[in-house]
């Protein structure tokens, strides 16, 4: 324990876990996706196991940012959310990382951010990754990182346009953190859902603002193609790596809508088609939402939310990951 009780460690052990997709080409017309990571622990800077996992997933078929920035569109109408506020759900789910993004829990152990926030392209930011929370009292309680998972094409040499499309990550905290933050899960993002026209959320600690502050923007999604959420909500440093999330019907129809992210809050890039300039968000492409799923251990519960778009057999699941 260290910081009068506001950060919690386990003996500074980070792991850090690589993910590498390809496409299985002699599956392809099956539409089978090979999942390939590599999960690397380390204690103290020095490496202490190497583990490779492969594995595959049947997706159904179906129907590029620049980072360095992110824009206000005026007028200015983020919102901010007071102390008492961070404490109601969902916005205790929006937490603060040591490097200066934002990430929102979709486990009570598992972040998701931008995988800018924790790696350059070409290693980790700090082994001494730490994730917080507002207290009710405006004080961060902080949290060392067990794991970190990223996806391995944002390693890769390749344009800005490609590896920016794998600009997403996982933190793994080594204790749950109290249930009453609450966390939103993970929803699949794809043209006839959560796409274009549909109103989307996001939260997080904004550079022009106090650091213990949080605030809110929403909007419409103007345009998207698969890989990507192009919108004007307002957005600054530091709120990258925000959870995008919106409404989803519950898969119990007797019961109210439930929220689902969607996507993280990238950057700032260039639109081809209309040549203006929107926010980004890196969307929850089916593959990148069973990458996600499978970081959190949830793979069965996320493919029996959307049975239709994974050919698994999987039996729905009642409690649609509530």
């Amino acid at each position: 324990r260290h910081n009068n009780g506001h950060c919690y460690s386990m003996q500074l052990q980070v792991a850090v876990v690589i993910l590498f997709l390809t496409l299985d080409l002699e599956n392809a017309q099956a539409g089978i996706e090979q999942l390939n990571w590599s999960e690397v622990t380390l204690r103290d800077g020095v490496v202490t196991q190497e583990r490779q996992v492969t594995s595959k997933v049947k997706i159904s078929p179906l129907g590029t940012p620049i980072r360095r920035r992110r824009e206000i569109y005026p007028p200015d109408d983020r919102v901010l959310f007071n102390a008492t506020t961070n404490q109601l759900y969902p916005y205790s789910s929006v937490v603060k990382l040591s490097t200066g993004c934002t990430g929102i829990l979709i486990g009570r152990q598992h972040v998701l951010t931008a995988a800018h926030c924790v790696h350059d392209r070409t290693r980790i930011k700090t082994r001494y990754l730490r994730v917080g929370y507002l207290d009710d009292s405006g004080k961060f309680v902080w949290y060392f990182a067990k794991k970190i998972f990223y996806p391995r094409q944002w390693t890769f040499q390749m344009g800005n346009r490609l590896w920016a499309d794998y600009d997403y990550a996982v933190v793994k905290v080594p204790r749950k953190i109290s249930k009453k933050r609450g966390f939103i899960p993970p929803g699949l993002s794809v043209d006839d859902l959560h796409g274009e026209g549909d109103t989307i959320y996001f939260i997080g600690f904004p550079d022009d603002k106090p650091q213990n502050q949080t605030w809110g923007a929403t909007c419409s999604v103007l345009s998207a193609v698969p890989s990507l959420l192009y919108f004007e909500c307002d957005a600054i440093y530091g709120v990258s790596g925000s959870g995008i999330y919106t409404w989803e019907d519950n898969c119990n129809t007797t019961k109210k809508p439930v929220r689902r992210v969607v996507g993280v809050l990238s950057g700032n890039r260039q639109s081809k088609l209309e040549n203006r300039r929107y926010n980004v968000g890196v969307r929850l492409s089916p593959l990148r939402y069973i990458q996600v799923c499978k970081w959190i251990r949830q793979e069965q519960k996320c493919k029996s939310r959307y049975k239709e778009y994974f050919d698994d057999g999987i039996v729905p699941s009642d409690d649609c990951l509530e």
